[in-house]
């Protein structure tokens, strides 16, 4: 999607797809205990391909890469003359329990950073966040993200309920705050659908809830375009996260409940989405019993939302901010 769209700024480029989805990773990811693993290490070890392919091209004076995992990879690399600019996209250090794991990746990771020139995150919290996080000054740079979402697939590896509520995704998100606030609903013949890896579910009483682990990127826009509107419920840290459900989400004008946080306040008000306090499991709990009881409320919302993902969230809108760095 994004290749003619360069081609109309750069005489000379070369565009290097990245595809992480096969039947392999697609098996494993779901599998108990080994699968979460499982699945880093078939990435990573698809990431280090494309780094090494991106790296070998001759002729280029200037990287875009819109994959960070490929991006980081290359700047370890020994920096090449002919190259002036390397601009990496869509930057993302979560915060993990092992403290010793989280301190050699900060250590990769700075190493990593030290070699490009601009480090693209999709929040604006995160520029200060990360500059602070590895004592690194004017490197990190906030641009509002952007995506095309190819044409839906149906879904057809179950039968959904005619009426849900839909939520889905997997990092950053705060499932259990979710989950209670559903289960504490008095009464509603409306289920919550979650498409997800179980593994993230764990500990967490599903008893009322439809978990879809069958949900592939091609049809993850398909399930939740049936619904009656989404729950997104999300950390509150300092990084980004849930953006491309999210505009998905508008891009297909299906109503949004959503936490409030900076990342998302970057890119949506109350004008088209529904804002509760992270956490609040009382305040959503109200939130969901009220709208679906009057879900008009919303999707006059989410016709705005619609409007505003055109304007201002496509592939065309990314890369012409992109383009002016």
């Amino acid at each position: 999607m994004y290749k003619n769209l360069l081609l109309n700024y750069f005489d000379k480029s070369e565009i290097i797809y990245t595809k992480y989805e096969d039947e392999m990773i697609r098996k494993v990811r779901n599998w108990p205990f080994v699968g979460n693993f499982l699945l880093h290490i078939l990435r990573w070890g698809k990431s280090f391909k494309y780094a090494f392919k991106m790296y070998n091209t001759k002729n280029i004076d200037t990287i875009i890469c819109l994959n960070p995992i490929v991006g980081m990879i290359y700047g370890l690399l020994p920096k090449k003359k002919n190259v002036k600019k390397v601009i990496v996209c869509g930057f993302l250090f979560e915060n993990k329990n092992n403290k010793l794991y989280f301190q050699l990746r900060k250590f990769i990771a700075k190493k990593s950073i030290e070699n490009i020139s601009k480090v693209i995150v999709y929040s604006s919290s995160e520029v200060d966040y990360y500059s602070k996080l590895f004592s690194i000054n004017d490197k990190f740079t906030f641009v509002p993200y952007g995506i095309d979402y190819a044409e839906l697939k149906g879904y057809a590896c179950h039968k959904l309920p005619d009426e849900y509520i839909f939520s889905g995704g997997g990092s950053n998100r705060d499932y259990l705050t979710l989950i209670k606030s559903y289960n504490g609903l008095k009464e509603t013949s409306v289920p919550l659908v979650i498409a997800t890896q179980p593994w993230r579910l764990n500990g967490m009483d599903t008893s009322k809830c439809i978990v879809l682990s069958d949900v592939v990127n091609e049809t993850f826009g398909d399930v939740m375009k049936q619904s009656k509107f989404m729950v997104l419920s999300l950390k509150d840290d300092n990084i980004s996260a849930g953006h491309m459900v999210m505009l998905q989400a508008l891009s297909l004008g299906v109503p949004i409940i959503v936490n409030k946080i900076s990342a998302i306040q970057d890119y949506v008000d109350e004008n088209v989405v529904t804002f509760y306090e992270t956490g609040n499991v009382e305040q959503l709990s109200g939130l969901i019993s009220r709208y679906l009881e009057n879900v008009e409320e919303l999707t006059e919302k989410s016709i705005k939302g619609k409007s505003l993902y055109e304007n201002c969230y496509t592939s065309v809108a990314l890369v012409g901010r992109l383009i002016t760095l």
